[in-house]
């Protein structure tokens, strides 16, 4: 959400997703995160207050999303981040069979020998 919030050239979040969008690196996604992030965005009063943008925008990103990332079907259930809500993007990351998951979430941050001890296991 934080490239679709902050479209500024050089932070990190804008440039993560211009390179996958270069395919400098495979962006893994589903439909159920990118329902979520469409959600998240049209519905939270707040964000929309403070950032002021349209429908169509939100719209517009999560097709842009869909079309430069690998949509990745047959996701997991996993119950392993203290927020449940993203366990989506953890179990994302795991049928997608990916290397790295780069995120600035404080909770799944908090996981690191757990959930990559999961998705080495899940891999094999």
């Amino acid at each position: 959400m934080s490239a679709f919030l902050k479209q500024i050239e050089g932070a990190a979040s804008f440039e993560l997703l211009r390179f996958s969008e270069s395919k400098a690196y495979e962006l893994f996604i589903s439909d159920d995160i990118l329902e979520e992030t469409a959600r998240v965005l049209l519905a939270d009063g707040r964000r929309r207050m403070r950032y002021q943008y349209p429908d169509e925008a939100v719209i517009e990103f999560c097709q842009n999303l869909g079309h430069y990332a690998t949509v990745v079907s047959d996701v997991p259930e996993v119950r392993i981040v203290r927020d449940p809500n993203d366990d989506t993007i953890v179990a994302c990351a795991i049928a997608g069979g990916a290397d790295y998951l780069v995120t600035r979430d404080k909770d799944i941050l908090s996981l690191t020998t757990k959930a990559s001890g999961l998705l080495r296991r899940r891999r094999s």
